[in-house]
């Protein structure tokens, strides 16, 4: 009988979430309406080319990009931006209960893992991009579901979900890839394919590799160089002048750090690397309305319950889960750093997901016994 109410429940809680959820994408629509230009414009753009047959240039053009245009080219062929939406706030929705699933299987079942799927619905920062055609929301949803599927024990079929679902975040965004590699050095620890320093120093030397991949790959005609070359850290322009720094198609970003170091000496580089580590952790920005600043400001409070989700986490039996969120943050920490922030805080949001799991997990912790903590936790 306590099964079935507790089922009860559980479906009660979901109900009412989801309702919620609904009045709260449809405030955001009404507030702003459905974005379909800047960036958008790209996505659908590739849709259209793929409804054309010219699947060889999505490719081409937008290789790292391909699972998101894939699902706009979808829910877009009737070119109702509404139906993307609508799709995109199921998918969002689906990853909000598999967030309460990954909490429930860190701390254990609890009320307290009702905070992470709550936060994660009605987190402005992140559902402000449901309600767009970019790609930030599907990107975020989908390593929702791939985290899960890392984090537990697998059957044959769900291992084969799990590889094409990380094979999937790879094409994604280019972000996709500083997800992945955490994802398998996790899954070799779980495993028990090789020992836990054995996985952390094949990480750190993917990481590093993929690193030496981003610096020596090609890129100007993106316009990715020039502004690195200028020393932004948040990029607010299409153009940058840059005196005496020229670029090809073949321009690199070592060639812009290599500008920068020969002009102003390493110790620059250092600076800049700081400067855009904290404008990665950065959520303001001094062009957007003070109500909107202020939207964003309560999410600070993550940062410093995250620190004490990680600690204990790895105080207790739980170092491989720390390992893991700490190299996925870690990494999408450094895609930016080592090249610029973004005009929004599109980049910053891809470790929300961590944070507010590590926050909850730090919720559970003060608001429980220590004694019924541990319980939890083991």
């Amino acid at each position: 009988m306590s099964n079935i109410i507790k089922y009860i429940k559980t479906k009660t809680a979901y109900l009412v979430f989801a309702v919620l959820y609904v009045l709260f994408i449809g405030v955001l629509i009404k507030t702003t309406g459905v974005i379909t230009n800047n960036e958008a414009e790209k996505y659908i753009t590739a849709a259209q080319s793929i409804y054309e047959g010219k699947i060889r240039d999505v490719y081409t053009s937008h290789l790292f990009y391909t699972s998101y245009i894939l699902f706009l080219s979808i829910f877009y062929v009737s070119k109702n931006a509404i139906l993307v939406v609508v799709a995109q706030s199921i998918l969002s929705y689906l990853s909000a209960v598999y967030l309460k699933r990954i909490t429930d299987f860190i701390i254990g079942k609890s009320k307290y893992s009702y905070i992470s799927m709550g936060v994660f619905l009605f987190s402005f920062p992140i559902q402000s991009w449901t309600i767009t055609l970019f790609s930030e929301s599907f990107f975020i949803s989908l390593s929702i579901i791939t985290l899960f599927f890392t984090l537990k024990q697998k059957t044959k079929s769900e291992f084969t979900l799990w590889i094409c679902l990380n094979l999937v975040l790879i094409f994604a965004r280019p972000p996709g890839i500083f997800l992945v590699l955490p994802n398998i050095a996790y899954f070799a620890i779980q495993s028990k394919t090789t020992s836990a320093i054995v996985a952390a120093v094949a990480y750190s030397i993917a990481l590093l590799t993929t690193v030496l991949f981003l610096f020596y790959m090609p890129a100007e005609t993106k316009g990715y160089i020039r502004p690195i070359a200028a020393e932004r850290i948040i990029v607010d322009s299409t153009d940058y002048t840059v005196p005496e720094f020229t670029t090809a198609p073949k321009s690199t970003i070592a060639e812009a750090y290599t500008y920068i170091a020969n002009k102003k000496g390493t110790f620059q580089l250092i600076r800049l690397y700081a400067k855009k580590t904290i404008s990665f952790f950065t959520l303001q920005r001094s062009y957007y309305s003070q109500k909107h600043n202020l939207l964003l400001l309560p999410f600070y409070v993550l940062y410093m319950l995250c620190l004490i989700g990680i600690y204990y986490l790895w105080k207790s039996k739980k170092k491989e889960i720390a390992f893991l969120f700490s190299a996925s943050i870690f990494g999408l920490t450094n895609l930016v750093a080592l090249t610029y922030n973004e005009w929004h805080y599109r980049f910053t949001i891809t470790i929300f997901p961590f944070l507010i799991i590590l926050s909850t997990l730090s919720v559970s912790f003060l608001l429980t016994s220590k004694s019924q903590f541990k319980k939890n936790i083991k």
